[in-house]
């Protein structure tokens, strides 16, 4: 027989990935708040002090929160006024050798400097196997989603000198 997992309500104090930003009330499983957002400082239990904590910090959060946002628009106008060109071996007929996921515009942007975890990258299809023009939406923050147009082109394959052809002669 299976136990329905029991809930406790946390008010976040740091930022936690997949689970909520600063200030916010969430729901999440006791041993989860238990035993790492408590302990690691990140959440506190949903109780008057931490509401308290967290009404005297509102100017704070919406400062922070503001500012996340500005650079998240800033980014988002710096990557839509650039098309960026992804190189990949191509076969004889166009199609790629492998794929273009997230993890390969991932590894770009790094490139570039800017940092955007893999699960806010969202290719228009599954997967990119031919050269051509493609874009994929980036969310940024919250609302706040940039259109990142590329261009997948042929690697320049460098070209090996041909080898001298020897006439062969037969033997008798």
């Amino acid at each position: 027989m299976k136990s329905s997992t029991k809930k406790e309500a946390v008010v976040l104090i740091k930022d936690v990935p997949a689970t909520g930003e600063i200030g916010d009330t969430v729901l999440v499983t006791k041993g989860y708040a238990r035993n790492y957002l408590i302990p690691s400082g990140l959440a506190l239990p949903d109780r008057n002090q931490a509401r308290y904590f967290i009404a005297s910090q509102q100017k704070v959060l919406k400062r922070l929160r503001a500012e996340k946002w500005e650079a998240a628009e800033a980014v988002k106008k710096q990557l839509e006024e650039e098309t960026l060109e992804i190189k990949a071996q191509v076969g004889s007929e166009g199609k790629l050798f492998g794929a273009i996921t997230t993890m390969t515009i991932h590894e770009l942007l790094l490139q570039k400097d800017i940092h955007i975890a893999r699960r806010n990258i969202h290719l228009s299809q599954k997967l990119i196997h031919e050269v051509g023009e493609y874009h994929c939406d980036l969310t940024l923050y919250q609302d706040v989603v940039a259109r990142l147009h590329f261009k997948v082109v042929p690697k320049a394959v460098p070209i090996k000198p041909s080898a001298k052809k020897r006439s062969v002669t037969p033997k008798p």
